[in-house]
């Protein structure tokens, strides 16, 4: 006799990250909780921070263990959408791009992706002088914070908005994004 499968059911994922206030980030249909550890989870920015002006960026969740009937997902990165990065790229006349394999205070290894765009076109030692200054403030930045931290002054876009103060003193900017953030593991 053929082996009758096993009922599957629908399991909430929640997070514990203490800025999202536990919120829950969907459902997963599977047999039994523990099967979806590992499993990656994208979900908008926009719908956590019921913001529609964060509709371009993109939170990677990893279900990590299980709790009770819940499954508890934590952050691996985050992404900034393509769409987003050309119109940005169409409105500015340059751009300067930083792209960072560091390690935070708590010493979780991280790939930090940073651009700047500028208004008007600029010359070549300019960029390379606002790629120093993102390099030395992203070095500085990782290395005196935890990874949670990290992850949510730039979700919150408080490194953004210090590094954009630090670089509109080399040129006019039209906007400075961490446009990904990984977890290297």
């Amino acid at each position: 006799m053929a082996k009758k499968p096993a009922k599957k059911k629908w399991v909430p994922i929640i997070t514990e990250v203490p800025y999202f206030k536990q919120q829950e980030l969907g459902e997963t249909y599977i047999v039994m909780p523990e099967n979806a550890i590992g499993k990656p989870v994208n979900i908008n920015l926009m719908y956590l921070l019921n913001d529609p002006k964060r509709q371009t960026t993109t939170i990677r969740f990893k279900i990590t263990k299980v709790k009770g009937e819940k499954v508890v997902a934590e952050i691996t990165g985050l992404d900034t959408s393509a769409a987003y990065l050309k119109r940005l790229s169409k409105m500015s006349k340059g751009k300067a791009e930083q792209s960072l394999a560091l390690k935070t205070k708590d010493n979780v290894p991280v790939r930090i992706k940073a651009t700047a765009f500028v208004k008007h076109k600029s010359p070549r030692s300019t960029l390379t002088a606002m790629r120093k200054a993102i390099k030395e403030f992203l070095e500085k930045e990782t290395s005196t914070k935890n990874f949670d931290k990290l992850m949510q002054e730039i979700i919150l876009q408080k490194t953004q908005k210090d590094l954009y103060n630090i670089l509109k003193k080399i040129a006019p900017l039209t906007a400075v994004l961490i446009r990904a953030v990984r977890k290297l593991q």
